[in-house]
Parts: structure tokens; C-alpha cells; sequence
């Protein structure tokens, strides 16, 4: 009725501020705080002192939202419904402040909320691992670190403030470790666990290293992960989920203690535990396994049907992905299942911007110059600038950055593209390879007749636009697989009997290429690319020349910073060593000197290469290791037989419907370190049918094989089986 009133019969949309008032003498007409006071009498009179202390906090608590809703919203009008929500997200917001009522009791409480007493006999502090304390603080608000004290000082003179900033969090860490370390008056506990989920080894908090090194007389006592003996013996609830895993263990052969069973037995006989006991052996009897789809389901999720036969049509990232875990492809390219969006203020993906300023680099070098032999630092700058001032609409997109943010995103944006392509040039300029065709596409669109832009007879071909083929693999008689993607750079090398060829992928972080990864199909990205280009490009090239393969490199874009051991450096060492920073990394193909010097005009015997992963022996003859970078002609077709295997083996478990959960483990990670389908599949070590498909492989004997398999045709090498 007062909200009736004040809206003199128009739609009822109030102040922030009068609808504070309005609450407020409705909470007072209804005697809100004298009904409060007389539950505080009787929770107290009941001795129930919790009780008391909630009752007798409510109402300040209600005054303090009112202000802030006036405080932040001021005079915004707001409807009913949209009050409703805004004071339902503040009591949801709102906690109470509980301190224990007696002296013998346990409290839980956060180290930035709870204020425990010098009185506290022991103090327990779990999970102390790297990042937790001190937090790892994430920058994320919309303000810099000084818009944000430049505003803070405005706001001051209103008697207003800002949450803490970057500087301001980090301090407040450093006070929770010495709060932490100060406050009990008993026994202080710290504890960290070894190891996560997957076993792998958990870095402790500094502040556990520090103590230790203040006390160097501590000893530290190690606790099993689960308990044993008498110790869990205290309450029912507890019980439960140790029969569970008794219970477990008797499905391993393991023997059980005879307490065990009688605890089953006790369960047994209490009525209110039946349910729980019988949702437990439900748990257990069931397997957390996947059984295929089969085949006529998986050719109607994933292929095509042309006629009588069944295509297959997939990028070569979807059958990495595959291989890593198909249940993990099946939920992402089955069910199309998505993480929920979350809208945040977060910066523009660099690494698209990065790809975008390097392609138009190349491509405007290669058609208007100067040319790369005559391609001066300064030209380089200049050039790149103009390219990120062409990208900045995609930088101003972030609407909610400011100008002097934008300016800064463009600055580090430049930063970061200067040097890679002042890095890029030095590598095309100081070898005989130069760029034939950017952004290659195959199987993704029509193919498109390409010009060549090639200036003379002699002079290496130059495409500005190009679409290949599909790669495309024959299953068997009724199926084909068509691989697709885009390659970021072919590059192209001319020699005195034929044309070398290879392709450059353009990373943000460092990458390196396995052979183990590769035969088990964890990395086929990059051999694939170049697989598709030694397909196509010998018929694009004048005269059908013959194309041989030269290697396949990642190039990372990067700003490096030097680690030099000692001063002195002169310009021209400097020089080498950052240069060295950007050495491809990758695969070369092993064609001999005319290759080395097609890929490093500088490199002589004895010397490393700046540009290629090559060292020469003083006799002109490349270094060669068992992991090493490297590889003979008889190998790479080896690898390309191996390939074109596991290729057609993984296309026809796809639709065969395979959507096993079966992560493939690697000594570089796991198919679940960064999957966000977790919650979906359950994957579990403790179940007997949930383990890895581990990659274990001497890299020594794999290289062996691989020597033997060069000889005999490349039998043998694939490392990829899902049973």
C-alpha cells in the first residue's frame, strides 16, 4: 500500500531509496526488531547461545543492506520484482558471524573471515600447496592498478571506497600468513597433501618451506591418505564411506578385517542406514564403462552417406582430440555438450591477432618489398605498426576497456609482432627458403584455382590465396575419411635437381614434436599438414618439378628475454643469442648438405644453426640422437606409412561408435589435465575398469624400430590401440 501511494498510481517503479524507507517503516509497523528481542530473550533463557547470537545479528545486518542499496543504486528506479532480486542476492551475500558458544567445541571458518582467538589450543590449517597461501592473485576487474588509486583518491573525498587492488591483495595474503602463524596460543598444524588426484607430485606453500627453515628441529609426520585401524571408528556417517572402499578392496582379492563385516552388519540392523547401504552397493556393483554405439550409429552421427559409401569428413585437431579420450570427443562432437558461458572482462585472443599481423607481414613483404635481403629493422617496425593499427578494431571491441588500456593492449601487441617478425625475416633472409603460400587451406572450402605470383621463370611461386584438396584416406570398401585443416606457412627451398617443401606452424607458447606423441596420435597436426602439402603442391608448382619433403617447424611468437651468464656482450653476440631464441623447433628431413645450406646459409662444420634444429660434426655430417630432431628419408616415409595406419584406424573406431572412457596418458600430461568433461565421465582411478592407456616407451628402442621399420616399409611403428 505505501509503495501503492508513492507511485500515485503509476507503474510502480521507486527510487533505490525510497523503496528503502518503504521496507524499513514496514519493519518497524510490523515490530521487526521487538520480535527479534524477545527471540534473543528466549534462545537465551533455553540456553541455546548460537541461537541467540543469529537472532541478535539479523537486524543490523537488514540495516546495512538497506544502506547499501541506497548507496549503490541511490535514486535508480526499480520495479517489485527487480528489488526482489537485487535483496535476495544481498541476503544470499550476507554471512553470519558465529563464534563458538562453548569453550569445547571445533570451528570451521575461512582465513580471511574467521578471527580466531589467542584462546584457540590448536589451530589447523589444511591444503597449504603452491598458490593457496599466499592466494595466486588474478587480475580480472576492469580498472588498471592506477585508474584504480586515482579513483580510489576521488572517491575517499566521499567518504566511498573501491575493494582492494592488486598491490592492496597482495599485502592482505602476506597479513593472513602472519595472522595465521600468530593467533593460537596452542599448537599450530600445517599440512599439505604430496600428491593430486592423478598422483602427480603438489608443490607446498612457501609458508610451510619458511617454517621449516625458522625451525629447523621440526620433523614432519606423514598420514596415510586414508586412515586405518581405530581411527575412523567414530560415527556412522564416517563408517559408510570406508565399507565402500573395504568393500572395493574384496573386489580386488585384497582380504578385509572381520570389524568390517560386523560394521556391515550393524548397518544392517539400523533401519535408517539401510537406503544408504543399499545406494553404496548400487555404486559398486555398477561399472563406470562405455560401451561402443556401433556401427550404424556412429556412421549416422559422424558420416556421410554418398551413395554406398560412408565419408567420414573431420579435422585433424577433432582426431587428436579422439585419440586423447573418445568419450571426451563423443560428448564434444556427439552431444555438441558446452561449457557454460561465463561473461567477463577478459582480453582479446592474442594468438588469433598474432597469426593475423604475421600473414599480412609476409604476404605484404612478398608482393610490395622491399625485399628480404633489403628489409631493414626499421621497415620491419613500421610495417608492423600500421598492422596493428589495421587490428586495433578488433583490440576496441572490448568495450569496457579504457583508451589508456586499449593503448596498452596495442603496445604489448606490437611489442610481441615486431620481434617475432624481425625474427621471421632474419630466418627467410639468412636461408634460401622463402614463403609460397599463407593460411593453406585443404578440404575446408571449394577449391580455388591459384595464381601464381611468382615474378620470373627462376624465381620460387608465391600464392595469395589457396585452398587444397582434402587429404583423403580409404578405410575400407565402404568407408573414407577426409582430413581438413590450415596450415599457417608452406615454405619452399630450390635446389639443383628439384624443389624442397616444408611447413611452419606459428605457436604463442614453446612446442616441441614426439615421435612417441606422434605415433600414439597425440600430435599429428603438424605431420599431417605436411603430408597434405607434399600432396598438392608438386601440381601447382611450373612443370609439375619434383618436390621433396624438407621438414615440418614450429615458430613461436615471442618476446624472448635473454639469460646471459655473464656481462660484456657485444651487439652482434647479443644479437645471436636472441636469435637463437627463436630457432624453429620440429622435424628436419635429412637430404643432406644441400638442404642444410638451403635452411641456414650461415651454418658450417662445427657449428650449430641459429635458424634450424641442425649441429654439423667437423666433417660437414650432422649430429644424430636417439631423440634427436633429425630424420633420413627412409624414416620420415616410415613415419608417413605409420601414419597413413593410425589415421585409418582411429577414422574407424569413430564410426564404429567407440566412446570409451580411456584418457591416453603421456609424459607431457594427460587427456583429463585440462578437460572440462570430468563431471560427466567420472573417471576414476579407485575403479578397477577406469585406467589410463599409459604411454610408456623406451625413446631409444622406439627410434631403433623406427631405423628397422625405414628398411622394411613401416611396419609396426603405431603406438595408438584403444583395447
Amino acid at each position: 500500500e505505501k509503495a501503492q501511494k508513492a507511485s500515485a498510481g503509476r507503474v510502480m517503479r521507486l527510487s533505490a531509496r525510497r523503496w528503502a524507507a518503504i521496507l524499513l517503516e514496514l519493519c518497524l509497523d510490523l515490530g521487526v526488531p521487538q520480535k527479534l528481542e524477545q527471540w534473543c530473550r528466549a534462545a537465551r533463557e533455553e540456553s541455546q547461545p548460537a541461537l541467540f547470537r543469529e537472532h541478535r545479528q539479523v537486524w543490523r545486518l537488514v540495516g546495512g543492506l538497506l544502506d547499501q542499496l541506497v548507496e549503490t543504486l541511490g535514486e535508480a528506479e526499480l520495479t517489485l520484482e527487480e528489488l526482489s532480486a537485487v535483496m535476495d542476492a544481498g541476503f544470499e551475500a550476507t554471512d553470519l558471524a558465529l563464534i563458538p558458544p562453548v569453550l569445547d567445541a571445533v570451528t570451521v571458518g575461512s582465513l580471511d573471515r574467521s578471527r580466531p582467538s589467542r584462546d584457540v589450543q590448536v589451530l589447523f590449517v589444511p591444503g597449504l600447496t603452491e598458490g593457496v597461501l599466499p592466494a595466486r592473485i588474478k587480475t580480472t576487474g576492469v580498472f588498471t592498478d592506477r585508474e584504480r588509486e586515482a579513483l580510489s583518491h576521488r572517491l575517499a573525498q566521499r567518504n566511498r571506497e573501491l575493494p582492494p587492488g592488486t598491490v592492496d591483495r597482495l599485502q592482505q595474503e602476506q597479513f593472513l600468513v602472519y595472522r595465521v602463524l600468530t593467533r593460537t596460543g596452542g599448537r599450530l598444524i600445517l599440512s599439505h597433501p604430496l600428491g593430486d588426484s592423478e598422483g602427480r607430485a603438489v608443490t607446498p606453500s612457501p609458508v610451510v618451506r619458511r617454517v621449516k627453515e625458522l625451525l629447523p628441529g621440526l620433523k614432519p609426520q606423514f598420514l596415510p591418505a586414508e586412515p586405518s585401524g581405530e581411527d575412523i571408528m567414530e560415527h556412522p556417517s564416517g563408517l559408510l564411506p570406508q565399507l565402500a572402499l573395504r568393500w572395493r578392496d574384496a573386489a580386488r582379492g585384497e582380504p578385509v578385517p572381520p570389524v568390517w563385516w560386523r560394521v556391515y552388519n550393524l548397518f544392517l540392523e539400523r533401519e535408517e542406514w539401510r537406503e544408504k547401504l543399499a545406494l553404496v552397493r548400487a555404486g559398486l556393483m555398477e561399472r563406470n564403462v562405455e560401451p561402443p554405439l556401433g556401427r550404424e550409429l556412429g556412421r549416422r552421427l559422424w558420416g556421410v552417406q554418398r551413395g554406398q559409401r560412408h565419408f567420414l569428413k573431420t579435422t585433424v585437431y577433432r582426431l587428436e582430440r579422439f585419440v586423447q579420450c573418445p568419450f571426451a570427443h563423443f560428448l564434444a562432437h556427439g552431444l555438441g555438450l558446452e561449457e557454460r558461458l561465463i561473461f567477463t572482462v577478459a582480453p582479446p585472443d592474442t594468438g588469433q591477432l598474432y597469426h593475423e599481423v604475421l600473414r599480412r607481414f609476409v604476404e605484404q613483404v612478398q608482393k610490395e618489398g622491399p625485399h628480404w635481403e633489403a628489409l631493414g629493422d626499421g621497415d620491419i617496425y613500421r610495417i608492423c605498426a600500421e598492422l596493428v593499427e589495421q587490428l586495433a578494431p578488433a583490440l576496441q571491441n572490448q568495450i569496457l576497456l579504457s583508451s589508456a588500456r586499449l593503448r596498452r593492449q596495442k603496445e604489448r601487441l606490437l611489442e610481441q609482432v615486431s620481434h617475432s617478425a624481425r625474427a621471421l625475416a632474419r630466418q627467410i633472409k639468412n636461408s634460401r627458403f622463402r614463403p609460397a603460400a599463407l593460411e593453406v587451406s585443404f578440404g575446408t572450402r571449394e577449391n580455388l584455382s591459384p595464381r601464381d605470383m611468382a615474378a620470373g621463370q627462376e624465381a620460387l611461386p608465391f600464392w595469395t590465396e589457396l585452398c587444397l584438396p582434402p587429404l583423403e584416406l580409404v578405410l575400407d570398401g565402404e568407408t573414407v575419411l577426409h582430413l581438413v585443416g590450415r596450415i599457417d606457412r608452406v615454405d619452399l627451398g630450390r635446389g639443383e635437381q628439384c624443389l624442397y617443401l616444408r611447413v611452419i606452424d606459428y605457436k604463442s607458447g614453446a612446442s616441441s614434436l614426439d615421435l612417441a606423441g606422434v605415433l600414439a596420435g597425440a600430435q599429428l597436426q603438424l605431420l599431417v599438414y605436411l603430408w597434405a602439402a607434399l600432396e598438392h603442391f608438386a601440381a601447382l608448382c611450373r612443370h609439375r618439378q619434383r618436390i621433396l619433403p624438407a621438414g615440418a617447424f614450429y615458430f613461436q611468437v615471442q618476446r624472448p628475454l635473454l639469460k646471459l651468464e655473464q656481462p660484456g656482450f657485444l651487439p652482434e653476440e647479443l644479437e645471436r643469442e636472441w636469435l637463437k631464441e627463436f630457432r624453429l623447433s620440429g622435424w628436419l628431413i635429412d637430404h643432406g648438405p644441400e638442404l642444410y645450406s638451403l635452411s641456414d646459409q650461415g651454418l658450417k662444420p662445427g657449428t650449430s644453426s641459429l635458424l634450424v634444429p641442425v649441429r654439423l660434426t667437423g666433417n660437414g655430417s650432422p649430429y644424430r640422437q636417439a631423440t634427436g630432431p633429425l630424420y633420413t628419408p627412409a624414416e620420415f616415409r616410415a613415419i608417413l606409412d605409420g601414419l597413413r595406419e593410425l589415421l585409418c584406424r582411429a577414422g574407424r573406431d569413430i564410426l564404429d561408435g567407440r566412446v570409451d572412457i580411456a584418457p591416453l596418458k603421456t609424459a607431457s600430461g594427460s587427456g583429463c589435465q585440462f578437460c572440462a568433461y570430468r563431471p560427466v565421465c567420472r573417471f576414476d582411478l579407485w575403479l578397477p575398469e577406469n585406467r589410463y592407456r599409459s604411454l610408456q616407451v623406451d625413446k631409444r628402442e622406439l627410434r631403433r624400430r623406427l631405423e628397422d621399420a625405414g628398411r622394411e616399409g613401416g611396419k609396426g611403428l603405431v603406438l595408438y590401440n584403444l583395447d
